[in-house]
């Protein structure tokens, strides 16, 4: 139930719990959470968005198999690589995923971009899953 889904940002990271199939749910959430028109709605999409990313952050290798979809995603325009807290967030999932560096800033050019350089550097050695 969609208008169920932004109070739950906890248990919805916890998709990841329930292997590949909550790998491909927290994909879905991801995808889904650009459906409505967030304009009109305010923040509702946020939190299936980021339960979306942060459980596939934490699920790490172990969702590697949706690497194809987290690069459509990424080829829509729907995942936020951006110099933000999300943005910060995406690039320590696409690590945590088993994105390597070169692969990482093919999605987007971080040269300009000193705070995602940062997170970036840093997910090679410590990986945030926290937004």
């Amino acid at each position: 139930d969609r208008d169920q889904r932004w109070p739950s940002l906890p248990l919805l990271t916890r998709l990841g719990d329930f292997g590949d199939e909550g790998a491909r749910r927290l994909v879905f959430l991801i995808g889904d959470a650009w459906r409505e028109d967030w304009e009109d709605n305010g923040n509702i999409w946020q939190h299936p968005y980021l339960a979306g990313l942060i459980g596939l952050c934490r699920m790490g290798p172990a969702a590697a198999s949706q690497r194809g979809a987290v690069d459509a995603l990424i080829e829509a325009g729907t995942v936020v690589v951006s110099d933000s807290s999300y943005g910060r967030l995406t690039v320590n999932m696409l690590v945590a995923l088993g994105y390597t560096p070169a692969e990482v800033t093919a999605v987007r050019d971080l040269s300009a971009d000193q705070l995602l350089n940062y997170a970036l550097e840093r997910a090679g050695t410590e990986v945030d899953c926290i937004y």
